[in-house]
């Protein structure tokens, strides 16, 4: 469907910035070249950036593009949209913001405001106080003081959810890694500005997409349920959300609630708002004033653009028309699934390089179809200061089921290989689990009663570790060399072990070599195989839907002097700070140092008492994976 273009653009060409990767983003800039637009794809800048920077990436467009027609500025799906300065910024340089008005903006942008002015509707929240929070003697006095049962919520007033929210089990918790929590909200945010909620268990998380004209006039799309999230961040959504009836039943406040807010917050323009939904009880959480990442699903459902209804909605009251609907057999229902650079079980971020990339990216079966969109190609890197994001896989089928007995299948065929680890074993294993089948799932599911696999079959532990013998056959003293791979410890590995069906091909990475091909499994199907170098004696190894780290271990003669205990970077990214200096002693289980990755601040230390005997690396170091930081003395060799 190509929708018609919104009435209020003329016939002068059409010229826009979109802010986004080359997964969602692209697919903004298709969205509006079916309507007519020339476009201009830009990753998005930071978060806390300045309002001066946010200048100058209009200014730098419309020095370049003024000249050749009108300009427009699509923001994006990520909370950079949410800046309250793009309106005023864009008529600086004659520049058209598509998106709600700046006091929506403003309203939308915090998480208090919102809920306040919510609050005076009548739609209920979460909220223990209406006061924001700055530190963690504050959070703890509130808890203690409340004397409310946890577990509770504690929420950043902006930016989104997963690095933004975090769940208070326990006091123990306050003192742990709080402190750090905060840090990493300022170090994202720019600033610390917290928010306490009731934590609600049974709860469905629910989406309501909605858009609102500027002469009041309010359409609801089909809902979002994204009940599937670990650690906060949404994982697998469907659409539309099991149980949705129109104005009935437990989502009939959502729908209400939804056009209420709309109207009193005078937003113009697509959002959506987000519930927690336990039958006859429901609270509104959050509200995202731009396209929210969701948003291929349910235009894919209701068979729209998004992109349309946004530009429909900046027309006068007079020229408002609605952008066409035409649903497909194939959309009765959908099912978007993201792809993270991550070690899901060990909850890590994995950037790095990508060496290998499906080629394959739409599908078509009887009755359903499947597209993938990747922000990654072959021989890309993602970046450990980048997203974590690196695409989404979105299936449509004629039901439920079928839409997930495909996607299980896909997830087989998805392939990302190199020195990156991604979700997609994860993300099959929990499409498998019998609740997520039937739909008995809430929004605590995941954190709370999903235990995927950790380590694949002996058999299978063999291939990886066969991999590296072959990248090691001509270095001394492999031959009395034992392997690591993951947790597990391979001491030989015979050659028919292994059976490829083509390859291995061999490949280089600067002076080291790394292989690929597909091998011959025990269990019968055939199964792609990658091992990406990261040092001389160490890889990154993908078999199959299996990610494993791969360590070559040769014994070393009896060593003089002092043996000291060793500190190793668990990801790649840049060093946060060190805690202690050379010198100090460090208790058992401390952190030692932060490396930022992904967003994430990873804690790292040692489970014994030691002392910081010398850094090798310092504040601001990017490092990789694996990489030595820090040598220490164990207290036992002090004494």
């Amino acid at each position: 469907m190509r929708p018609e273009p919104a009435s209020n653009i003329t016939s002068r060409r059409q010229i826009a910035l979109v802010l986004g990767d080359a997964g969602v983003g692209k697919l903004i800039c298709e969205r509006l070249k079916d309507l007519g637009f020339a476009t201009r794809l830009q990753p998005p800048p930071s978060l806390n950036s300045t309002p001066d920077q946010l200048r100058s990436v209009i200014r730098e467009f419309a020095q370049k593009e003024s000249a050749s027609g009108t300009l427009w500025l699509h923001p994006g799906v990520t909370p950079i949209a949410e800046r309250t300065e793009w309106p005023t910024i864009c008529r600086e340089f004659a520049c058209t913001f598509i998106g709600p008005p700046p006091r929506s903006l403003s309203v939308f942008n915090n998480r208090l405001s919102l809920l306040g002015e919510a609050e005076k509707i009548s739609i209920s929240n979460l909220l223990i106080s209406p006061d924001p929070l700055h530190s963690v003697r504050e959070i703890e006095k509130l808890i203690r003081t409340h004397k409310f049962k946890l577990p509770c919520v504690l929420k950043s007033v902006r930016g989104g959810s997963g690095q933004g929210v975090r769940v208070i089990h326990q006091l123990d918790d306050l003192g742990k890694s709080l402190g750090l929590w905060l840090e990493q909200n300022r170090r994202n945010l720019g600033e610390i500005i917290i928010l306490a909620e009731r934590y609600v268990e049974g709860a469905r998380r629910i989406v309501q997409p909605f858009v609102r004209f500027a002469d009041g006039h309010v359409e609801l799309f089909p809902l979002v349920d994204a009940s599937l999230t670990s650690r906060l961040r949404k994982v697998i959504e469907f659409c539309p959300a099991q149980g949705d009836p129109p104005d009935e039943g437990e989502f009939k406040p959502v729908r209400e609630w939804t056009r209420a807010l709309a109207q009193r917050t005078g937003y113009v323009g697509v959002g959506s708002l987000e519930y927690l939904v336990d039958g006859s009880r429901c609270y509104l959480i959050e509200g995202v004033p731009r396209l929210n990442t969701s948003f291929d699903l349910w235009e894919s459902v209701l068979g729209t653009s998004a992109v349309a209804w946004q530009l429909a909605a900046m027309a006068g009251p007079a020229q408002r028309e609605m952008p066409g609907c035409l649903p497909r057999r194939e959309w009765k229902v959908g099912l978007s699934l993201r792809i993270y650079a991550e070690d899901p079980v060990l909850q890590l971020p994995q950037p790095g390089a990508v060496r290998e990339v499906s080629e394959k990216r739409e599908w078509t079966f009887p009755g359903s179809v499947a597209r993938l969109d990747l922000a990654v190609e072959a021989e890309s890197v993602v970046d450990p200061m980048g997203s974590s994001v690196l695409g989404c896989l979105l299936v449509g089928a004629e039901d439920r089921k079928r839409a997930m007995t495909v996607a299980r299948g896909l997830l087989e065929e998805i392939w990302i290989a190199g020195s990156i680890q991604t979700n997609e074993r994860f993300l099959q294993e929990l499409l498998t689990h019998p609740w997520v089948q039937e739909g008995m799932f809430h929004a605590c599911f995941v954190d709370e009663e999903f235990i995927p696999s950790v380590r694949p079959d002996q058999g299978l532990i063999k291939v990886f570790a066969r991999m590296a013998q072959l990248l090691s056959e001509n270095v001394p003293g492999s031959a009395q060399a034992k392997w690591a791979v993951g947790d597990q410890w391979i001491k030989t590995i015979a050659e028919g072990d292994v059976h490829w069906r083509s390859g291995p091909n061999s490949f280089e990475v600067g002076e080291k070599k790394g292989l690929s091909g597909v091998i011959q499994s025990e269990k019968g199907p055939t199964l792609r195989a990658c091992c990406y170098p990261l040092s001389s004696d160490r890889w990154q190894a993908r078999v199959g839907n299996w990610f494993l780290p791969v360590r070559r271990v040769v014994p070393k003669p009896a060593q003089q002097g002092p043996v000291y205990q060793k500190l190793s970077a668990l990801v790649a990214g840049r060093v946060h700070s060190i805690l202690f200096r050379q010198g100090s002693w460090i208790s058992a289980h401390e952190p030692a140092l932060l490396i930022e990755s992904l967003g994430m601040l990873v804690p790292h230390a040692l489970p014994v008492d030691v002392r910081v005997v010398r850094w090798h690396v310092g504040a601001e170091d990017m490092v990789q994976a694996g990489q030595m930081l820090a040598e220490f003395e164990r207290a036992a060799q002090v004494r």
